[in-house]
């Protein structure tokens, strides 16, 4: 009920004597329960839909981030969706590796927050390694040529800058998703042979 409506009621009450009075009371009593009932019902319902909009709201950034990858520019909106919500969410501290120079590439990375940078190391990485190009932020992309192929291995590591969120998804994962990327690759002849002797290594 609307809150002017309790308000008159209750002044109406004060001002009467008899049993209207009592009605008037009464009903102003009822709108005020129902009214608590319904703010706490909002609220539970502001709480309860907090966590599914904001992952909404960073699907549709992730979407957007993976439209730029030239890899998955043969997907269909539905698709995209689908690689955004099965990809996983992982924290890393300062300095620590997302992975090393050498590692087996199996995974596709998209920062969500703070900032990963790009490393070289020597040979048998007992000296630091060198950054090169400055520090990826929030919406980029690293490592989608582990995608395409089983024999890769990582040509750089890269670090995490400060406290960084990403989100990540294997190659097995992204069969699962969308099925055979050799297949939507070729969707696109361009697309196709811009990744295909990784298929063929």
């Amino acid at each position: 009920m609307m809150s002017w409506l309790g308000i008159n009621c209750c002044s109406c009450a004060r001002a009467r004597k008899g049993p209207n009075d009592v009605v008037m009371r009464t009903m102003d009593e009822n709108d005020g329960k129902l009214s608590n009932k319904a703010d706490v019902n909002q609220n539970a319902l502001t709480q309860e839909s907090f966590d599914e909009l904001h992952e909404a709201l960073e699907i549709a950034e992730l979407e957007q981030a993976l439209a730029r990858v030239s890899l998955f520019g043969s997907l269909n909106p539905s698709e995209l969706t689908k690689v955004a919500k099965g990809m996983l969410r992982q924290e890393y501290l300062d300095g620590e590796y997302i992975y090393r120079q050498g590692w087996p590439a199996e995974t596709f990375f998209v920062i969500t927050t703070g900032s990963v940078q790009k490393v070289v190391e020597s040979g048998d990485g007992s000296k630091p390694g060198i950054p090169i190009s400055e520090p990826l932020g929030a919406g980029a992309c690293f490592g989608q040529n582990a995608l395409v192929g089983d024999a890769n291995r990582r040509s750089c590591s890269m670090k995490a800058v400060g406290r960084t969120e990403v989100r990540s998804m294997s190659r097995k994962e992204l069969y699962e998703s969308i099925g055979d990327l050799k297949r939507v690759l070729q969707r696109s002849p361009r697309l196709y042979k811009k990744y295909e002797g990784f298929f063929n290594a």
